[in-house]
C-alpha cells in the first residue's frame, strides 16, 4: 500500500506542478476509546519551496489533503486514512497547539473560570481535544463557535 500511496501522491505533485525530493510514508495501527483499530498512513512530504505549498496557516495541505483522499477512495473503493504532512509543518503546529491549550490549563486551574482558547483548525482542535481527555480527565473540552473562528472551551468536569 506504501508504494502505491507514494506513486499516486507523486502523479498528484506533478499534475499540481510541485517539485518535490522526497515523500516519506509511514503506516500504522491504531484504536482509540470505543473504536476498532484502524491503519493510518502518516505522510511526509520534503519540499524546497514548502511555504508556498503549505499555504497560509496550513490551507493547502488541507487542501492537498482532502484531494488525495478523494483519490485514493476512488482507486481503492474504500476510504483510506491518512495524515499528510509537509517538511514537518503539521507537526510543529500539533506540538504548538499542545503546548498552548497547556498554558490554559493551567491558567483554568489558577482562576477556577473557564477558558477559550484561540481558533483552531478542525484537525488541531482535535488533537487538542484528545490531548487533554488522555491527560487531564478532570477537565473536560467543548467546541464553540462557526468556521475559521472554532475555538475550544476547557472547564472542570
Amino acid at each position: 500500500m506504501e508504494e502505491y500511496i507514494q506513486e499516486i501522491l507523486s502523479n498528484l505533485l506533478q499534475a499540481l506542478d510541485v517539485d518535490y525530493k522526497h515523500i516519506n510514508v509511514e503506516t500504522k495501527v491504531e484504536s482509540k476509546q470505543d473504536q476498532e483499530e484502524q491503519t493510518v498512513h502518516y505522510i511526509n512530504i520534503d519540499l524546497d519551496n514548502a511555504g508556498k505549498v503549505i499555504g497560509r496557516n496550513g490551507e493547502n495541505i488541507g487542501n492537498i489533503s482532502h484531494l488525495f483522499k478523494l483519490i485514493l477512495k476512488r482507486k481503492f473503493d474504500q476510504p483510506i486514512h491518512i495524515k499528510l504532512d509537509i517538511d514537518g509543518y503539521m507537526q510543529r503546529q500539533k506540538e504548538k497547539s499542545i503546548a498552548i491549550s497547556q498554558k490554559y490549563i493551567d491558567k483554568l486551574e489558577q482562576t477556577k473560570k473557564e477558558q477559550s482558547l484561540p481558533p483552531m483548525s478542525p484537525y488541531l482542535r482535535a488533537t487538542v481535544h484528545t490531548f487533554i481527555a488522555e491527560n487531564h480527565p478532570t477537565i473536560t473540552t467543548e467546541s464553540k463557535g462557526f468556521g475559521k473562528f472554532r475555538y475550544i472551551t476547557i472547564n472542570y468536569k
